[in-house]
Order: C-alpha cells, then structure tokens, then sequence
C-alpha cells in the first residue's frame, strides 16, 4: 500500500485550517506534520484517561494560580511547615483569609461565570480530594474531605475557602472544621439598594 492510499481525507472548518496552517508556519514545519502531531497527542491523551477540554483547563488554572503567587512544595514539606507555624495560627489563618478575598476577586475578572468552578479546581489543586459546592440564588455551601489533610491544614484552608466567599460577597453563616473535612456554609450579603 502507498503513502497516498494510506492517506483519508479530513474535513474541518477553513477558519480551523487557516489557524493550523497559521501554527505550522511559525513553527516551522509542514500542515501534515503538525496535524498528524496533534492526532497523535490527542491519542496519547485519550488513551491515559485525560480528558482533553479537562487538561486545558488545569493548564489554565495553574498558569493563573502560578501569576498568582502559588508554588508547589512536597506535600509532606508542606504539613511540616505548617505544623511548625501552628504556634502563630492566629496571624497565618488572617493571612490565608485574606489570601482567600483576593483570590476571589481576581477569580471574579478571570472566570465570570464559572468562578466556583474554577476555586473547586483550585482547591483539589491545594490537596483537597473532594470538593462539593452547591449554590442557590442567596446561598452557597462549600464541603471539602482530604483524609491526608492535617488539622492545621485544613483550618487554613477553611479561612481559605471562608475569605473566597466573603470576597464574593457572602456572610459566612457556618464554618465546621475537622481534620480534612471542612464545611462552610454562607448567604449573599443583603444591600440597602436590594430592598
């Protein structure tokens, strides 16, 4: 069998085309060989269980949470430092409390729409393994499990998750801290200009 009776015809939107095509030049290597590249990631991906649109978004989000100021430390490295810092919990949880408030409002002008969304991420991304929000038209409930999590983890990331939803504009009306298990529910602050 030949080169060209191996070769099927694709079809894609010309605007697709011309942005692959666009690609290829500055990269300096032919449509076919980029195109064949993508298929074959795009193999490798589906083949290790990873969702595409899934993986972009994490991307995204670490980029973002990188430009933020996040690094990644060894877990246990972490929980150590943490543990030492127990003894000035007081200052380091306002510190992550308003970490929180400006995470959302930076969250806000990123995300717009899907601002819980992209903190569920954010917050797996922190070493929570489970994250669940639910949100109704005056009220959102945040619960999180990380049976990894130590107490003075999960009390920081609890400020966290409190000082996120202060800075969307929610009265925190419950805050549960357990070892790895956190629940925070909160109303929507109510303004004079509601009534």
């Amino acid at each position: 069998m030949t080169t060209s009776e191996e070769r099927k015809s694709l079809f894609a939107k010309r605007d697709l085309v011309l942005k692959l095509q666009e690609i290829a030049i500055n990269k300096g290597v032919s449509l076919y060989s980029l195109v064949n590249s993508v298929f074959e990631n795009y193999i490798k991906l589906y083949e290790s269980g990873i969702d595409l649109e899934e993986a972009l978004e994490l991307v995204k989000l670490l980029s973002r949470a990188r430009s933020a100021g996040f690094i990644l430390i060894p877990e246990n490295t972490w929980y150590t430092v943490v543990g030492l810092t127990s003894s000035t919990l007081d200052t380091t949880s306002t510190e992550w409390r308003d970490l929180g408030t400006l995470v959302a409002k930076y969250f806000s002008e990123t995300f717009s729409e899907n601002v819980l969304t992209a903190f569920s991420k954010l917050l797996e991304y922190m070493g929570v393994r489970e994250v669940i929000i639910r949100e109704s038209e005056d009220s959102v409930e945040v619960k999180t499990a990380g049976f990894r999590l130590h107490y003075s983890y999960s009390s920081l990331l609890a400020r966290f998750i409190e000082g996120f939803l202060v800075g969307l504009g929610y009265t925190i009306t419950i805050l549960d801290v357990n070892e790895g298990v956190i629940t925070v529910k909160a109303r929507k602050e109510v303004r004079s200009s509601d009534y």
